[in-house]
């Protein structure tokens, strides 16, 4: 139905930047005439790479007349509510920071513990420690044997799934994506978020492009690995690979960090929000941990050190003396390959 919206939107394309294209109008689906003529009126935009590529296709819904829009246990950032509702509109708390925390803790019993401060982004899995969650697995497990379920992407799931005690719950881990309205762990005393994911440079960039903000990521100084340094789609003709980390660059780049960081904080809230779902367990309190410095702040209760794990020439170590007994240091760094 939106197939002539898409079309006039695509007619008044404009260059946006960063490899975008921007177009928009309005379209009355169910127009059928008569003395309001904007009438369920929608605002209908595309994205488009420089490729000529679908990136986006955005529809408004008509909330001219809408005196309020809520938004339930929602994080996104103020640009994002104007993307996905009226570019006018006013965010409002109705519970301030404070209060919230204490419906959290007091009504509902959930108690949230930060382990460390590295984001731990997993959306590939190649960042996953296994080792080091395999040590935060144990020492968790030593203090509460209880803990039996987590939360964390899909990409090491099944990592994680096997460093878990045994669970009588048919799916002990949820990856991120499907945790929402999910009461799957409502009566769970103890539970793990193991890192976090976002939406990927090009997410970013999108809505950087519908909200007029001017950003890209921040460049190495390494040759660009798909062209070599000639300039291409990839690295935004700069000829440099992306930065290590998830920085931006340009005038508008705290709009840019604002806009990851609110999917981040989303995912990690959503995924804390599956335990301590009943209303009636509030006196018995339960705990869950998380493992990603992207937890909102104040979601965050106490802070506590990360874990730290054996490296593999330490691990090497003490299995050459267990095996050869009392050595001296001499024999134990010729008796072992250089690193």
């Amino acid at each position: 139905k939106y197939a002539p919206a898409i079309v006039r939107a695509l007619a008044d394309i404009d260059d946006a930047g960063n490899q975008r294209y921007v177009g928009e109008t309005d379209y009355q689906p169910f127009y059928r005439g008569g003395e309001n003529s904007d009438a369920g009126t929608e605002r209908v935009t595309v994205v488009l790479n420089k490729r000529y590529e679908f990136e986006e296709i955005k529809t408004l819904p008509p909330l001219s007349d809408a005196r309020c829009v809520v938004g339930l246990d929602a994080y996104p950032d103020p640009d994002r509510w104007r993307l996905n509702t009226l570019p006018s509109v006013t965010i409002t708390q109705v519970l301030n920071d404070e209060e919230r925390k204490n419906w959290r803790r007091f009504e509902r019993g959930l108690f949230i513990v930060q382990v460390g401060e590295a984001d731990r982004p997993l959306t590939t899995g190649k960042y996953f420690n296994k080792k080091k969650a395999e040590a935060l697995m144990n020492e968790l497990t030593d203090q509460f044997p209880r803990l039996r379920t987590a939360v964390t992407s899909k990409s090491v799931k099944q990592d994680v799934v096997k460093l878990l005690p045994e669970s009588n719950q048919p799916q002990p881990v949820l990856h991120y994506g499907e945790e929402f309205s999910r009461n799957d762990f409502a009566d769970e005393r103890v539970g793990l978020i193991v890192g976090c994911i976002d939406p990927g440079d090009d997410t970013v960039l999108n809505w950087l492009a519908l909200t007029d903000a001017e950003a890209e990521p921040e460049r190495s100084e390494e040759n660009c690995e798909e062209c070599g340094g000639s300039g291409c789609y990839e690295c935004l003709e700069t000829g440099k690979d992306r930065a290590r980390g998830r920085e931006f660059a340009g005038p508008d780049a705290d709009t840019a960090e604002r806009l990851l960081e609110s999917v981040r904080q989303t995912h990690v809230a959503q995924a804390a929000g599956r335990y301590a779902r009943s209303p009636t367990n509030a006196d018995k309190p339960t705990v869950v941990f998380t493992w990603t410095g992207v937890t909102p702040d104040n979601l965050v209760d106490f802070e506590i050190p990360d874990v730290r794990s054996l490296t593999q020439r330490q691990q090497e170590i003490i299995e050459y003396v267990e095996q050869n007994g009392p050595v001296k240091a001499r024999e134990v760094a010729d008796a072992l390959e250089p690193c």
